[in-house]
């Protein structure tokens, strides 16, 4: 058998979707909501990314980073405090080249997993994505996701990893025809090696 050549094309993938399920419940004046989410992440031969994620400003070191090999792995993603009209959580997603010689171009993309017609409690949260500084996408409102697709990371040396700060909030502005309302969030990172 004739071994095959690779041909220097590129290889894209989709490497991790993170879901966050965001409920939010309000009885008089108390607030009660749940967050929490998976990631699923596919691995091609010799290209690898691996995610991790945890609630605040900083990726916790002990958090565990999970890849797709062989079967898909999951990162669970698990908020308590209450979130309403006003409020703001923040989530940090890392996101690591696993490959020992590739480097990989690394884009990010927010997706709505379950569109609806109609008033939905995704298109008025409002999202902020940060990176090395620099925010790729401010207050940006659900209803508006283009705005929120193929956010560029830049390039993730072989071994290497960056984190991104995701903020969800909810304008102060929101009436009662909210409440009871919940959403998921789909976050996904498409990795290319060079």
């Amino acid at each position: 058998m004739a071994e095959r050549k690779r041909t220097g094309r590129r290889r894209a993938f989709l490497a991790a979707g993170i879901l966050l399920a965001l409920g939010w419940l309000a009885t008089g004046a108390a607030i009660v909501d749940t967050i929490d989410g998976r990631a699923v992440i596919t691995q091609p031969t010799g290209f690898e990314l691996q995610v991790a994620g945890t609630e605040g400003a900083s990726l916790d070191p002990d958090v565990p980073w999970v890849d797709g090999d062989p079967v898909p792995g999951e990162v669970e993603l698990v908020g308590g405090a209450g979130f309403g009209p006003g409020s703001q959580r923040t989530f940090t997603l890392g996101v690591k080249n696993a490959s020992d010689q590739l480097t990989g171009s690394v884009r990010m993309t927010v997706f709505n997993p379950e569109p609806q017609p109609g008033l939905t409690l995704f298109d008025a949260m409002e999202f902020t994505v940060t990176h090395d500084g620099a925010v790729l996408a401010d207050s940006v409102p659900g209803a508006e996701l283009e705005r929120l697709a193929d956010l560029p990371l830049g390039d993730i040396a072989a071994g290497g990893s960056t984190t991104v700060l995701v903020d969800i909030s909810l304008p102060g502005s929101l009436g009662n025809e909210y409440q009871g309302l919940a959403s998921r969030v789909m976050i996904s990172m498409k990795g290319m090696n060079r």
